[in-house]
């Protein structure tokens, strides 16, 4: 019966509908004791539904106006810094939290985007296609501040510090493994050594000031979906300060060639040093690496 149609366009209703869920999700944001992850979610959540009501908007005739618009802000911000040669980071704390609220902003528009069919809709493929040009550009960035940080901030150990807390740490030690100049000595390194029951002693590889940047760097690399990069530009770090410290402890690479022709004192002489190397990556460095992986 006609009679009992709705008086209200769909187009009207949809927003009707879109409106009511998002003040209902605005309602809950504003609870307090949340936890992150809830929070994070409503967040998203009204992301999308901005996303949605935009999109409907669009159908209604007044255009994707407001993601553009957004996505022109996050870009400005985001977009300087290819020109600029200065590192986001050394540049200041403010530099660097509106970075990463463009970033983030410009990664809710891309979820909210891709959330749409825009199949139908050729601005907003358009918008869609340019926003995650501009994420890439973005997470690019970001893996180039983290090797920054990483390396400008790092705290390598002295050969004697390491020497001296393995023999406390009742490792085997042959003072033939190092010479006169590198025989334990009290200690001189600036470090501070956390101990535990497994006999590890845990210092910081980076400067404890850098942690929450590092940390803020990770959460818009993942919440991005970029985290193997996040975790390759890491790995590209730390691995050449595994191999500086191996090659601290004067442990050499050898062949097998070379393996098979050493004489047996010799090869039984390094193969001890490896042995007692390895511990003390294990106790020192391979600790504190998991720390710093936790943090």
């Amino acid at each position: 019966m006609d009679g009992c149609r709705s008086g209200v366009p769909t187009y009207e209703g949809d927003l009707h509908v879109v409106a009511a869920a998002h003040h209902i999700v605005k309602a809950l944001g504003a609870t307090k004791n949340l936890s992150d992850d809830l929070r994070k979610i409503l967040i998203d959540l009204d992301s999308h539904l901005s996303m949605i009501t935009s999109n409907i908007d669009s159908k209604g005739g007044r255009g994707l106006v407001d993601v553009e618009e957004r996505l022109d802000r996050a870009e400005r911000k985001i977009m300087r810094w290819e020109t600029d040669p200065m590192m986001i980071w050394d540049s200041g704390p403010k530099e660097a939290s509106d970075y990463l609220e463009a970033v983030d902003e410009t990664g809710k528009l891309v979820d909210g985007l891709r959330g749409l069919s825009v199949h139908e809709n050729r601005k907003q493929k358009e918008i869609l296609h340019r926003a995650m040009n501009i994420l890439q550009t973005a997470m690019s960035r970001l893996e180039e501040e983290l090797i920054h940080i990483l390396v400008r901030h790092g705290q390598q150990f002295e050969p004697k510090s390491m020497y001296s807390r393995s023999i406390r740490k009742d490792i085997v030690y042959d003072e033939s493994f190092v010479s006169v100049e590198d025989e334990p000595t009290k200690e001189t390194s600036s470090q501070n050594c956390s101990n535990d029951e497994s006999g590890e002693c845990i210092v910081d590889l980076v400067h404890a000031d850098v942690i929450p940047d590092i940390k803020s760097i990770a959460k818009v690399m993942f919440t991005s979906n970029y985290g193997p990069e996040f975790c390759e530009a890491f790995i590209i770090v730390q691995k050449e300060a595994l191999e500086q410290y191996f090659s601290f402890l004067g442990t050499e690479n050898l062949s097998i060639e070379n393996v098979l022709k050493m004489e047996w004192t010799c090869l039984s002489s390094k193969m001890n040093k490896w042995t007692w190397s390895m511990k003390i990556i294990v106790r020192v460095y391979l600790a504190s690496e998991k720390q710093l992986c936790n943090q």
